[in-house]
This record gives C-alpha cells, structure tokens and sequence, in this order.
C-alpha cells in the first residue's frame, strides 16, 4: 500500500469547536485526489460530504474510491470503484482524545 497524503491539518484544536473545518479539509483532500479523472456524476461528492458530515464524528477510518462517473464512500471497502483509498483520521499522540481538549488533528490517505 501506498502512503499518497500524509499530512497536519489542524493543529492545536479542539474537535467540539472545529469539527466542521476538520471535516472540509479532509472532503477537500479527496477532491483533490478525485478532481484529475472525474469526467461525470461530479454530484457525487455532495453525497461523501453528507456522509462524512453524518459519519465522521471524530478520529476515524472509511473507505473512499471512485472513477470517471462517481464516487463511493464507506466503513468497508466493498463495491469499490477503479481508485481505492484508506482515509484515516486521528489526533496525534492519543488513541481517544477528549472532545474539548486541543490536538493536532492528522490524516493519512493510502492506496489500497
């Protein structure tokens, strides 16, 4: 497996107050990654964004792929498309942080 972004990006916050912002610049990495080859169904990405908005709800792990016509976003990484990615969230140096308390906030995205 290939390490294609492994990055900070939010230092110091806390996930009650900048949940919203952690989210985005995850969302914005997988556009980035998805941007170059999406050719249709680019509305897709409206439906990762509401289920990361209703899934992540701090540290966590999904599944992401997608191809020219789409995406598909999941626990798990059934019904994959040509691109397949691990996309993991988590507060460095803590297994479970505290809501309230400030941390760097990280995510690492591999290929799978």
């Amino acid at each position: 497996m290939t390490i294609i972004v492994d990055t900070t990006v939010f230092s110091g916050v806390a996930w009650d107050l900048y949940s919203q912002h952690i989210r985005g610049a995850v969302f914005g990495q997988l556009v980035r990654l998805a941007q170059p080859h999406m050719t249709h169904f680019q509305s897709d990405l409206y439906y990762d964004a509401l289920w990361m908005e209703e899934n992540i709800t701090g540290p966590a792990k999904f599944y992401w792929s997608f191809n020219e016509t789409g995406t598909v976003i999941s626990d798990t990484p059934a019904n994959h498309r040509k691109y397949l990615y691990k996309v993991e969230l988590y507060a460095k140096d803590t297994a479970s942080p505290s809501e309230s308390e400030d941390y760097t906030w990280k995510i690492r995205i591999t290929e799978v």
